[in-house]
């Protein structure tokens, strides 16, 4: 297997607040950017890739919001159905952890980012792999 090489530490450097933010995902920006600078891989090219981060957190807390008013199901007299809002809120959460990973802040990017490849793991596969084959 082959490893990744580390990556050269970039700066930092602030990005431009994207003027399309409405005023939810402004405040999201504003809470959120120290986050990522203290991440230590965001550069002055990043400002669109963290505004759809914002944009995506704040349909994210949306559908959270119409999940807690609705609830999980919808009773609509005649059907009983899946409440839309937790689709929209699964979909939401894989491309907030998308964007997340592309700014190496889930544990993954950062293992992945280390050049760590959790050789420790595929030694615990083929012990485990071994077992079978010995248990035959």
């Amino acid at each position: 297997m082959a490893m990744l090489a580390k990556p050269i530490t970039e700066a930092v450097e602030i990005p431009k607040k994207p003027y399309w933010l409405n005023q939810t995902e402004s405040q999201i920006w504003d809470y959120i950017l120290p986050k990522f600078i203290d991440a230590g891989h965001l550069t002055k090219n990043d400002g669109e890739l963290l505004g759809r981060y914002c944009a995506t957190m704040h349909n994210y807390i949306l559908a959270k919001e119409a999940r807690d008013t609705y609830g999980l199901v919808i009773d609509t007299g005649k059907i009983v159905k899946c409440n839309p809002a937790v689709h929209a809120m699964a979909e939401q959460g894989r491309d907030l952890d998308h964007i997340l990973a592309q700014f190496g802040m889930t544990p993954t990017s950062r293992a992945a980012l280390s050049g760590d490849t959790n050789s420790g793991d595929i030694e615990v596969l083929q012990q485990i792999i071994n077992d079978f084959r010995d248990a035959e």
